[in-house]
């Protein structure tokens, strides 16, 4: 959230930065109707560039001067879950920022959440045509941007993903965005609910595009002294040494089952991040970060399968080389 403003360069590597709640979305962009202001983006922008990491930014959060409901509220500001007013509006925002990061931003994804009223409060079928406008426009702009899907969230959500699916929003994406938050269970969750979201692609005649997992994550515990919210009755809280375990066996298992990219929220997120929001040192779940990330990158997906509530991941195909993470 704050590699701007405070937060060092992580050590771990990594392939791509999503920009959401980095205060980079359309309200923040176009104040006003006659109005830019690109400072904060221009900047992230050249920092992804210089570290060479490329970049998935979601668009929305409609200005309140553009919004369908200006006097809604919503945790981001009045107004700015609705969707606008004015179609042409959108097609400004879209084509505007587009342009200005052609080659430099490589992929969009469309809203977020949009199954909680805090994000989006209109229906399936007004984010379908915001969805199908963005991709028209993005590809005019250049065809080689990747739109990606709004990602649903929670294993309660997968039928709302089909219906915007099934609604012409799978022939306006690329890919198959989602939020794999399985808050009250450990990693192990994220396989069955994934198998379900590619069932729900498969019959929506989508199978053949990538799921993208553009948020995942629990709420981890700080010990440097940074106030921590209060966790909710469906969170599971996280704790030291735990946090590596998590990290680890989500990214192996989302690997396995066939998410093509998979970014935790959020490295410095205050409550679920890899690092102590004040003392900016790692927590145990950012150091399993950059050690699994070593593990996987230039290897072939990890094969893993279960028995006995005994989990094998083989990380090599070479017949000659053992490599394996074993837990129960």
């Amino acid at each position: 959230h704050n590699a701007d403003n405070g937060t060092p360069w992580p050590q771990a590597p990594f392939g791509s930065w999503r920009l959401w709640d980095t205060h980079v979305q359309w309200t923040y962009l176009q104040p006003n109707k006659g109005t830019w202001n690109f400072v904060k983006l221009d900047g992230l922008v050249a920092l992804a560039q210089t570290h060479k990491v490329s970049l998935l930014l979601p668009l929305g959060l409609s200005p309140r001067w553009a919004s369908a409901r200006p006097d809604e509220p919503s945790p981001y500001g009045e107004g700015r879950a609705a969707e606008p007013t004015s179609m042409e509006d959108w097609r400004v925002y879209v084509r505007t920022v587009a342009q200005r990061y052609k080659g430099k931003v490589d992929a969009y994804e469309i809203w977020n959440e949009p199954n909680s009223k805090d994000f989006f409060s209109g229906n399936s079928a007004k984010l379908v045509q915001l969805t199908c406008e963005a991709y028209r426009m993005l590809k005019a702009v250049d065809p080689s941007i990747i739109v990606v899907g709004p990602a649903y969230t929670g294993e309660q959500n997968v039928g709302k993903l089909e219906d915007f699916l099934s609604g012409g929003g799978g022939k306006c994406i690329d890919v198959v965005a989602y939020h794999l938050y399985v808050a009250l269970s450990p990693p192990e969750a994220i396989p069955p609910l994934v198998k379900r979201i590619k069932q729900t692609m498969k019959r929506q005649g989508g199978e053949k595009l990538p799921l993208w997992n553009t948020e995942t994550g629990w709420f981890i515990q700080n010990t440097d002294g940074t106030p921590e919210r209060k966790v909710p009755h469906y969170w599971l809280r996280v704790r030291g040494e735990q946090s590596a375990a998590f990290v680890a066996r989500s990214y192996l298992l989302g690997s396995a089952y066939g998410v093509d990219r998979f970014y935790w929220y959020a490295w410095d997120n205050n409550t679920l991040g890899l690092m102590e929001p004040t003392a900016k040192l790692l927590k145990p779940g950012g150091t399993a970060f950059g050690i699994v990330a070593r593990w996987m990158i230039g290897g072939p997906r990890p094969s893993c399968t279960e028995t006995n509530r005994m989990w094998l991941c083989k990380l090599t195909t070479k017949p000659d080389e053992r490599r394996r993470v074993v837990w129960s």
